[in-house]
């Protein structure tokens, strides 16, 4: 049921890497194709953030309305794989480098990387915790596929991502995620879990996410 959440997320971020990649390669020959790229990319995260916020969020909802009591604790793991699919979303981009320095060897290095990572997680967390562990596991090897990728590729091919300012809202965007999870399944519960995604976009575009042309 959890994984449910998941195909949700990942529609929306294989829509964009659907848009992104020919977009991107496109520019790459252009006279400001730093600056082309690095609009698109970031824009992007303010969506697929709050689409996390949301999905995650309103996981109890959604369970409770759709399923039986007995598969109910899926809101938990849901929202840790809805951010799992976010983080992959920020594979797609940070290979970009990779791709366009031709070195693409080395998305299988941060592939494997992040696989023994991943089966190590689940190793150690699956026994004591269950889906939720296989969750936080699958969660920890998408968010090392993305950084390892991010970190390889700005050494092979720097493009101006601003890693740190997308790291510190997608770190937000979780909390506020978890946050959302504990608020009342009630009217008033709902709309504040709104104003959450609303609140988070805002300080998404004062840091200056989404704002290049």
């Amino acid at each position: 049921m959890a994984v449910r959440f998941f195909a949700v997320a990942m529609m929306g971020v294989s829509a964009f890497s659907l848009a992104f990649f020919p977009f991107a390669h496109a520019r790459s020959g252009s006279r400001t194709p730093r600056v082309s790229t690095r609009g698109c990319s970031r824009s992007t995260w303010r969506p697929l953030d709050s689409l996390g916020i949301l999905v995650g969020g309103f996981a109890p909802e959604v369970v409770a309305w759709a399923v039986p009591a007995e598969y109910r604790d899926a809101a938990r793991p849901a929202l840790l794989l809805t951010f799992a699919a976010v983080a992959y979303g920020a594979y797609y981009v940070s290979c970009l480098g990779i791709q366009l320095s031709l070195k693409t060897a080395w998305l299988g290095g941060t592939a494997a990387l992040a696989a023994v990572v991943a089966v190590t997680a689940n190793a150690i967390l699956v026994p004591r915790q269950g889906p939720m562990g296989a969750a936080e596991a699958t969660w920890l090897g998408n968010v090392v596929l993305a950084v390892g990728t991010y970190r390889v590729a700005q050494t092979v091919h720097p493009l101006p991502f601003r890693g740190g300012t997308i790291a510190a809202l997608y770190a937000l965007a979780l909390a506020l995620g978890i946050g959302a999870q504990h608020l009342p399944s009630t009217a008033v519960g709902a709309a504040l879990k709104l104003a959450i995604a609303a609140a988070f976009l805002g300080v998404a575009w004062a840091v200056g996410v989404g704002r290049e042309r």
